[in-house]
Order: C-alpha cells, then sequence, then structure tokens
C-alpha cells in the first residue's frame, strides 16, 4: 500500500480520523462576549488607557489617557457594556469620538499595574 498524501487522507477518513490540512482556511473563532463595566474594574483595577481612534483623515492623534471605570459605573450602571466607553468617548484634542480600551499590564505579562498618580494630562499643570 503506498503511503502517498491522497493515500493517508482516504484512511483517516475510512478510520473516522480528522484530516490535517495545512492549506486548509481556519475560521477564527467569533469574539467573545463584551465585557460589562463591572467586569473591568474587577480584573484591572479598576482604570485603564483610551486611546484615540481618530482615524487617517486626522493623521491618527494617537492621544493616550489613563481613566477610571468609577464614573462611568456610577453614569450608566455597573452592569453596561463597556462599549459604550468605547464608542462615547471624545479626544480631547482632535475631537474624534471612540477610543481603543487598552488594559494596564506590566510589560505586556497581564500583571496589573496601580494607577498612574503622577500622570498629569497635557493642559494641566503640575503644583
Amino acid at each position: 500500500m503506498s503511503h502517498g498524501p491522497n493515500n493517508v487522507r482516504k484512511e483517516r477518513i475510512t478510520a473516522g480520523l480528522p484530516i490535517y490540512d495545512p492549506l486548509r482556511k481556519v475560521r477564527p473563532s467569533p469574539p467573545g462576549p463584551v465585557p460589562t463595566i463591572q467586569q473591568l474594574m474587577r480584573c484591572h483595577g479598576g482604570w485603564c488607557w483610551a486611546y484615540c481612534l481618530g482615524g487617517a483623515e486626522r493623521d491618527y492623534c494617537y492621544h493616550e489617557r489613563p481613566i477610571v471605570f468609577a464614573p462611568f459605573a456610577i453614569m450608566w450602571g455597573l452592569e453596561a457594556s463597556s462599549d459604550l466607553i468605547r464608542k462615547r468617548l471624545v479626544c480631547s484634542q482632535c475631537g474624534h469620538k471612540g477610543v481603543h480600551l487598552i488594559m494596564p499590564s506590566r510589560d505586556g505579562l497581564g500583571i496589573g499595574m496601580d494607577f498612574p498618580e503622577d500622570w498629569v494630562a497635557p493642559t494641566q499643570s503640575r503644583p
């Protein structure tokens, strides 16, 4: 019996085994549910980085700012979708509506960080 690629494939089909095909396109799994504000508060220390999503027409603003979740939990409730934050925040530099939330992490290892207390917005001055 020859062990060419077609024969191995037929043998696996006959035996009811899965077929490995390196050229087969694998569909990505669908994204999970969008976390609530409460879930973000519990997992990430109550804050995150908000990055402006200003598009190419704005030469990509790239403005970033740390935000806390507590005001949004008070405004919309703990069970509200975190998409409300993503869609409704407005960049203070370019005026674009919509942000990307990045959870704080030390060196990308998933270890949480404290809120950057020494962070000062560019429009504020230090005392």
